[in-house]
């Protein structure tokens, strides 16, 4: 210390302490400062990034509702696009939509019945769809009347082993598919709503999760494993006709099929009941096209000779007395074209045509549509 001061004098060294205090609590402030703005420049890019994920998820919502229903949908929005191109193409001639269920979307080909671009007269619209039952059809004929597009006439499929089913819709139906408009429709047949309502809601909140398959599907389909794959319901003609991928199967393929069939619907059958649900939704669907002014035409899909082995003969009777009811109610045609295709090797399982089948079909079935048939109390061709 007597060396420092002869060197340094002490006043010298206390006056350099002194002077290197304000330094000090200046550096503090400073970094004090530096991370507060820090701190907030951090809670700014939270706050935008939580804006711009409300944005995005907002306009994919909006998107759904309004431009893309495919991306809701596939199925059907792919179809409602299909139907707005026909109404642009061929503006002069009426527009025939046809709802049902695989069976349509595999086996009705518009070009085969002569609805198709070539023809004079009305276009057809094959609206079928996988899994699609009597309220899905009541569902998407709402769906048709707020996309604005209501046919001169429709055509609606009748599957009879799913008028067993009375299931409420939520344990069957897709509800993240659901649109807003969709939930006043389904509500009614419906067992819990609130759990409808509360599980549809979550799904718009993360629309681009729930419905990521969808997107990279329409977008990068090749990024998806092939059974979660959506782009192949787009692979339409035209009008709406999905045919079956081949045109023959082997027997292998044949046995594996049937087998599936008659698990699904073998033991279906032997209990079978009319049930209220189904016929709830038959009843305000034709109600409904009564009030517009819409005729409409039921229509029961070929079905090969095992499968129609499947039907007990009460099971029978009572489908083709509730059809009856049904058309002289409602004075709509009933069209049972169930032993139209009367050989198992026209379908991969019995109850699906295969294409050369469909348009044998297709062209039988446009002219029964075509003719000049009573429209009160038509009575149906006993078929079965």
């Amino acid at each position: 210390m007597a060396k420092i001061g002869l060197i340094f004098p002490r006043w010298l060294v206390s006056a350099r302490r002194l002077a290197s205090v304000p330094r000090f609590r200046f550096r503090r402030q400073r970094r004090s400062r530096e991370r507060s703005s820090q701190r907030a420049s951090a809670r700014i890019a939270v706050l935008v990034g939580i804006a711009g994920v409300f944005v995005a998820s907002l306009l994919l919502n909006l998107a759904m509702e309004t431009v893309r229903p495919d991306l809701l949908d596939p199925e059907f929005g792919h179809r409602v696009r299909l139907a707005h191109r026909l109404q642009r193409q061929y503006p002069q001639r009426p527009l025939y939509v046809a709802l049902g269920s695989s069976r349509t979307e595999m086996g009705l080909s518009p070009t085969a019945a002569g609805f198709g671009a070539d023809a004079q007269g009305p276009v057809l619209l094959n609206l079928g769809q996988s899994g699609c039952g009597p309220v899905q059809e009541w569902m998407n004929w709402h769906r048709l009347l707020r996309e604005g597009l209501q046919p001169a006439h429709l055509l609606v499929e009748v599957l009879p082993p799913v008028l067993f089913s009375d299931e409420p819709a939520e344990a069957y139906l897709k509800v993240p598919q659901f649109a807003w408009g969709d939930l006043a429709v389904i509500r009614p047949y419906c067992d819990d709503f609130d759990a409808v309502r509360r599980q549809w809601l979550l799904g718009r909140i993360y629309p681009w999760h729930t419905r990521r398959v969808s997107l990279l599907s329409a977008m990068v389909p090749s990024w998806l494993p092939w059974p979660l794959r959506q782009d192949h319901l787009w692979k339409t003609d035209a009008f709406g006709w999905m045919p079956y991928p081949r045109d023959q199967v082997g027997q292998e393929e044949r046995s594996r099929s049937l087998a599936r069939a008659e698990f699904e619907y073998r033991l279906r059958l032997a209990y079978w009941q009319l049930s209220e649900r189904p016929c709830c939704a038959y009843r305000a669907l034709l109600e409904d096209c009564r009030q517009r002014g819409i005729p409409v035409t039921l229509y029961l899909m070929p079905e090969g000779p095992t499968f129609r082995t499947w039907y007990p003969p009460r099971v029978v009777e009572a489908v083709h007395a509730y059809l009856q009811q049904l058309a002289n109610a409602y004075s709509v045609r009933v069209i049972d074209a169930r032993t139209w295709i009367d050989d198992d090797s026209a379908y991969p399982d019995s109850h699906h045509l295969l294409p050369s089948a469909a348009r044998r079909f297709s062209e039988r079935f446009g002219q029964a549509i075509r003719e000049n048939l009573p429209s009160f109390g038509h009575r149906i061709s006993s078929n079965w």
